[in-house]
């Protein structure tokens, strides 16, 4: 997934990833819907 290069990228190069809601991708997104989260990025 292209949001997940550029996260990974990011952290690697500045040690941030403030361009992308990183809690899209926290694993406790499927606590409430065991779908996960909708895909809205």
């Amino acid at each position: 997934a292209p949001a997940v290069g550029r996260v990974l990228a990011d952290l690697a190069l500045n040690g941030t990833a403030e361009g992308v809601e990183l809690d899209k991708f926290r694993i406790r997104r499927f606590e409430g819907n065991p779908r996960g989260n909708a895909k809205e990025f």
